[in-house]
C-alpha cells in the first residue's frame, strides 16, 4: 500500500518530557519524483511526492518505491541515497527495518545497521535523507 514515511510521532524532546511535534515526512525534492533525486524532510501535507510503497523482498528486507513512478531509494555511496529505477538485481536498493504494523522503526541499508536513514534528532525542513 501507499504510505507517508513519517517522523516525529512519539519523539522525546532532548532533556525534557514528551512533546507533540509536527508530523514530518520524506518527500522528493522537486515537484515530482525524478531519477537521481534525493529525498528530504518536509512537514506532512499528503502530496504525491510524499507517498511511498514498501516492496518486500523478504521478511526483513525490501525496497522503498515512490508511489508515482518506478523509482526506488538506492544507496549510491556510503552515506548518499538517490532515487533510481527499481531493479530487483540491485542489492544497494535493499533496506531493512520497516515495520508494517505501525510501530516505530529505523531504516538501515542492507549489511550496515550502523547507518540509519532516520534522524536521531528533531527533524528540520529540507534536511536531506
Amino acid at each position: 500500500g501507499v504510505a507517508n514515511m513519517q517522523y516525529g510521532r512519539g519523539l522525546q524532546a532532548p532533556g525534557g518530557p514528551f512533546k507533540s511535534f509536527s508530523r514530518w515526512c520524506m518527500q522528493c525534492r522537486g515537484t515530482e519524483c525524478t531519477e537521481g533525486d534525493k529525498l528530504w524532510i518536509q512537514k506532512c501535507s499528503d502530496i504525491p511526492t510524499q507517498h511511498f510503497e514498501w516492496l518486500p523482498e523478504s521478511q526483513s528486507l525490501g525496497r522503498l518505491k515512490t508511489a508515482t513512478k518506478n523509482l526506488c531509494l538506492e544507496r549510491v555511496s556510503k552515506t548518499q541515497f538517490d532515487l533510481m529505477p527499481c531493479d530487483t538485481s540491485k542489492n544497494n536498493q535493499l533496506i531493512s527495518g520497516f515495520q508494517s504494523n505501525g510501530s516505530p522503526f529505523e531504516l538501515t541499508p542492507l549489511g550496515d545497521n550502523t547507518l540509519c536513514l532516520n534522524q536521531h534528532h528533531h527533524p528540520k525542513p529540507e534536511e536531506i535523507i
